[in-house]
């Protein structure tokens, strides 16, 4: 039978108020309501359908099944701290795949300004197609992610080098 799962606003309030040895420290810390804390608390417990800390008025103990069940989840939430992390970024870099189609070129102001725009984005990964066929870049990545045998066209230039190829 299915049950609703856990939530991490109600492991967050389990960890932050152990921690804190006080539901009233743990509300304070984050932020929240003193009964917000105890209704998450509450709901958790039932959700468990087991008991996971002794209150009273005055003092805070884990169960035992508590104490196992506090391990668990401290992994939990830092693994969701590394997955918020892993797609959070708090700089200004610019990253990513840069597919670009152009007619066949010789110009080296063209391969200057490729090598200076791999230089000036070293986290960006710069795809260049030449073709003087309209070219769809997304079928063209498919199709080159399926037959790995050919050969990704490279542009060198000035220790620069951008790729052809759709593969990252």
């Amino acid at each position: 039978m299915l049950h609703d799962p856990v939530e991490t606003s109600e492991l967050l309030a389990f960890v932050r108020t152990v921690e804190a040895r006080s539901l009233s420290r743990a509300a304070d810390e984050l932020s929240l309501p003193r009964t917000t804390v105890s209704r998450r608390l509450a709901r958790l417990e039932k959700r468990l359908r087991t008991r996971l800390l002794r209150r009273t008025t005055r003092s805070l103990a884990l169960t035992d099944a508590g104490a196992a069940f506090l391990r668990h989840a401290r992994i939990v939430l830092d693994a969701v701290n590394h997955a918020e992390a892993s797609v959070r970024r708090v700089d200004d870099v610019v990253r990513g795949d840069l597919r670009v189609s152009v007619p066949p070129i010789t110009s080296d102001s063209f391969f200057a300004m490729v090598a200076d725009f791999v230089a000036r984005f070293p986290e960006v990964r710069l795809h260049v197609f030449f073709s003087t066929a309209a070219v769809d870049l997304r079928r063209e990545c498919r199709s080159r992610d399926r037959d790995r045998s050919r050969p990704p066209p490279r542009i060198r230039t000035s220790g620069a080098t951008a790729s052809g190829s759709c593969l990252g």
